[in-house]
């Protein structure tokens, strides 16, 4: 996450979005629209921050080294999105996963299927102990781009349901009768 001083900082600089980490940053919608002296200025923000010692939250694609992390997760899952006849001990072949990584510790993945007009949220789980901390939040970004993105959430996982909200999420309706079915559209 990144300091106030900072969030402050990059508003001055032009950055008219809410940036919570780096990765935010770096995205290619927020980035783009900076001129080369901005991302300049905005890069020697962030240096001057891990400078601090202050450790950001990595958004990586998913790599063999991850997959003890990954499993143990997903053989948590109390979250939103696990297919309850799926084996929680591999990670599915046909979607692809991302991790939200600090200190080469896992601290979230999401896993995620491109069909022609959507982006299918398959799973996303974050550690207990670093929820409500933009971890779910930077994963979500991560893969927002040129498909909208789509979801089911268990209809009694509030918490899950309020926070996807929050990050722009409209509830379509029953997908079955455990299961709403979540959209987020592009730009939103």
């Amino acid at each position: 996450m990144l300091e106030e001083s900072i969030k402050r900082q990059l508003r001055e600089l032009g950055v008219a979005e809410e940036i919570d980490s780096a990765n935010e940053l770096l995205q290619e919608k927020v980035w783009n629209r900076l001129t080369v002296e901005q991302q300049i200025q905005a890069y020697f923000l962030i240096e001057k921050s891990q400078q601090k010692d202050e450790v950001y939250l990595q958004i990586k694609p998913y790599q063999r080294r991850h997959e003890q992390e990954v499993i143990r997760l997903r053989q948590h899952l109390v979250s939103v999105l696990a297919d309850p006849l799926s084996d929680l001990s591999t990670i599915p072949s046909d979607s692809t996963c991302i991790v939200a990584e600090q200190k080469k510790l896992v601290l979230g993945y999401l896993l995620y299927e491109d069909e022609p007009d959507l982006r299918q949220i398959k799973e996303v789980v974050v550690e207990p102990n670093h929820r409500r901390k933009g971890v779910m939040a930077s994963l979500i970004s991560y893969i927002e781009g040129d498909l909208p993105l789509g979801l089911l959430v268990q209809k009694d996982n509030f918490s899950a349901q309020e926070a996807f909200l929050k990050q722009g999420f409209v509830n379509e309706g029953s997908f079955s009768s455990d299961y709403y079915l979540m959209s987020k559209t592009l730009g939103f």
